[in-house]
């Protein structure tokens, strides 16, 4: 299900490391070190994200797991909107 978090250029860019190594290139060529520093960030809070839903559909989900995962959320759209201009 599609919940709107991420655009599916960003989805397309985390599924693959090249394709995070190219956007971490970008994001230092256009941005410099901040646009770098925020498109690591980006995508390890995406990482972080992704596995812990993972977890969640093979294990029993908890009040922690559940604030985890609000906290990562919206880590990812603070680092989206905060972010040098790469979104």
């Amino acid at each position: 299900m599609q919940a709107g978090w991420l655009s599916a250029a960003e989805v397309g860019m985390l599924a693959s490391m090249g394709r995070r190594r190219e956007a971490r290139h970008w994001a230092r060529v256009n941005t410099g070190r901040a646009g770098l520093a925020a498109m690591r960030a980006f995508q390890d809070t995406a990482s972080e994200l992704a596995l812990l839903r993972r977890r969640m559909g093979h294990t029993p989900v908890d009040a922690p797991m559940l604030a985890d995962e609000h906290a990562l959320l919206a880590a990812l759209v603070r680092r989206a909107v905060t972010s040098p201009d790469w979104r």
